[in-house]
């Protein structure tokens, strides 16, 4: 499978190449799958199964990485396993983002996870507001699968510096979370 491109905002699954759509940093970049989790269950990316477009108007960022779901599974047990601990590495870089974004005035990653939006048995909504961006990240169960979908809105300069640094190790981290599943 290769690399597949997308950033149309508000059609997620638009496959047109675009770095940058307009004044906004709308690019979507699917990379090749790899073996992830910490049970070594393989997240692959694949195009986002929610309208991205509903849960974050002007989005300019978003992805997904789905495993198969174990039978009986729903969204808001997926969310638990996926988000329930974190790696030492991924705590040790959220404590260093927290410290560097405090001095800026933005707010820190929450200890205890993120804000429930909305929940159902299908899709689990999460994510909060801040000064620079806005993100969500949604987990839904459907037909056998689980998928993790981040979606980024940037608010301004400093959003889209914010998240051209964090998407590298946004790239290690979700396959290695959904993996969990």
């Amino acid at each position: 499978m290769n690399s597949r491109w997308s950033g149309k905002p508000g059609a997620c699954n638009d496959r047109k190449p675009a770095w940058p759509v307009g004044p906004r940093f709308a690019v979507v970049w699917v990379p090749e799958p790899r073996p992830t989790g910490e049970a070594g269950m393989k997240a692959i990316s694949v195009p986002p199964d929610v309208d991205c477009a509903a849960i974050l108007p002007g989005f300019d960022f978003a992805d997904a990485y789905a495993v198969d779901a174990p039978a009986g599974l729903n969204a808001i047990e997926a969310t638990q396993r996926a988000f329930a601990r974190s790696a030492a590495w991924i705590r040790a870089l959220l404590e260093v983002r927290n410290r560097l974004v405090a001095v800026v005035g933005l707010k820190p990653a929450p200890s205890r996870g993120f804000p429930i939006i909305r929940q159902s048995p299908q899709e689990v909504l999460m994510g909060f507001d801040d000064r620079h961006l806005d993100f969500r990240i949604a987990v839904t169960v459907a037909a056998g699968r689980a998928t993790v979908t981040t979606v980024v809105r940037c608010h301004n300069f400093w959003g889209r510096c914010y998240l051209a640094a964090v998407v590298p190790f946004h790239r290690s981290i979700a396959p290695r979370m959904t993996g969990r599943i």
